[in-house]
């Protein structure tokens, strides 16, 4: 039999859909053993959401943590080369190629600022423009993804489903009793679900808001 706790997440996934493969795994776990109002609920569920059909969340790859990654460049202050392929990048960084963010990130992690600091200055006001565009397109990304998490409207069988798993739990209690804790159960989980899909959406939201900020403090840099 199906728990009142396995009942509620089922129905109170944070990603629409995403809780297919779990459903898949009760319906085949009650097979042939669960109860009808049981049965028809993961029917419904399954239904609800179809495997397959569950958003995927975005992924961002921020050029700054590939190059983290890289191989660490030689100390030392910019070679000709470099100081000719600086000259060379787009002037807006939104046209600058992932492969020269990339690149570029890494030669800003490797220009010390206390032995080059002027060659830090000069990488600097390249990168940043470039790490903002990348930072606010990842915030972009997350915000996205916050509001792709939106909660199904259960269907019309999980309620019954629900009591009758919190009546098993909970055998002492009268009908209107048990009507009402799973009532209450799925009530709490549904807010909980809510408010956290609300919170991710505001701090994708003060993000960007504070990425923009700081891009307009440091001012258009001049080259």
């Amino acid at each position: 039999m199906l728990s009142s706790t396995e009942i509620v997440k089922a129905v109170t996934s944070t990603r629409s859909g995403g809780n297919a493969g779990s459903l898949a795994f009760l319906a085949r776990r009650e097979r042939d053993k669960g109860t009808v109002k049981q049965t028809a609920f993961l029917k419904d569920a399954q239904q609800q959401h179809p495997v397959g059909t569950a958003p995927t969340a975005q992924a961002y790859d921020h050029p700054d943590r590939l190059a983290y990654h890289s191989k660490p460049r030689p100390d030392g202050p910019l070679t000709p080369t470099e100081l000719a392929w600086l000259q060379r990048l787009p002037a807006d960084p939104a046209h600058t190629p992932y492969e020269d963010a990339t690149a570029l990130g890494q030669l800003a992690a490797n220009i010390s600022r206390m032995e080059q600091p002027t060659d830090h200055r000069l990488v600097q006001s390249y990168w940043q423009p470039v790490a903002d565009h990348h930072d606010a397109a990842e915030a972009e990304v997350a915000l996205s993804n916050a509001r792709s998490t939106s909660l199904p409207t259960p269907p019309s069988s999980t309620m019954p489903a629900l009591v009758e798993a919190v009546t098993a739990e909970h055998p002492e209690l009268t009908p209107g009793e048990a009507t009402g804790r799973a009532r209450a159960l799925l009530d709490d989980a549904t807010t909980k679900r809510a408010a956290s899909r609300a919170k991710s959406i505001a701090g994708a939201r003060d993000k960007l808001g504070a990425l923009g900020d700081a891009a307009r403090a440091r001012g258009a840099v001049t080259r």
